[in-house]
């Protein structure tokens, strides 16, 4: 668990224990635990005072999983890759064809 300092908002104690949590996963608990302090830190500093909008990042998503099932396909498992990213057959060649005709082979 994060030790937070006194006082500390409730927006930075959300968005600490957030980095931390990503930090902790690769690091040892006492360094995730400074850094994540740190890294909240300098985004206070660099956004103080504004109001933020995350975007949900919904076209880099697909972009990626595209990507990705380009990657995975191997000639013959359009199903397999259906199953595995939830979608529907007819989809998976869409976005292969799609994706060939985006990063033609050399």
């Amino acid at each position: 668990m994060l030790e937070l300092p006194p006082k500390y908002p409730p927006v930075l104690c959300e968005l600490a224990d957030c980095v931390y949590r990503c930090l902790s996963a690769s690091l040892p608990v006492e360094r995730a635990g400074r850094l994540a302090l740190d890294i909240t830190g300098a985004l206070q500093r660099q956004f103080v005072g504004c109001l933020l909008y995350i975007p949900k990042g919904e076209e880099f998503e697909r972009e990626r999983r595209n990507d990705a099932l380009l990657r995975d396909f191997n000639g013959r498992n359009h199903r397999e890759l259906a199953r595995k990213y939830g979608l529907a057959l007819a989809t998976v060649y869409a976005i292969l064809s799609e994706q060939r005709e985006k990063k033609p082979e050399d």
